[in-house]
């Protein structure tokens, strides 16, 4: 990851499978290196699959996101809440 970092790698995505019981524990180790829910991807190449991502010095600009649902609103703000980089 440090090696990615320092070659200026915008963006790191996982992508774990929920069917895979280390998914559960390994959540917690990946956020704890800044990683955060970024979405669910529902029937891939691995399943069901968990999508986390790691910001490397990227602003997001939440407030330019246009959201249609209340349920879009309620998963950004839970993405929002746990992204590292979000400026409270």
């Amino acid at each position: 990851m440090r090696e990615l970092c320092l070659k200026q790698i915008a963006t790191l995505n996982l992508f774990l499978s929920l069917e895979d019981p280390a998914t559960f524990t390994m959540t917690a180790e990946f956020e704890k290196l800044g990683f955060f829910f970024a979405g669910l991807l529902p029937r891939g190449d691995m399943g069901d699959t968990l999508i986390l991502q790691y910001l490397n010095n990227v602003p997001m600009d939440y407030g330019k996101l246009r959201l249609h649902t209340d349920m879009a609103r309620e998963i950004l703000a839970y993405i929002k809440d746990h992204d590292p980089n979000a400026e409270l």
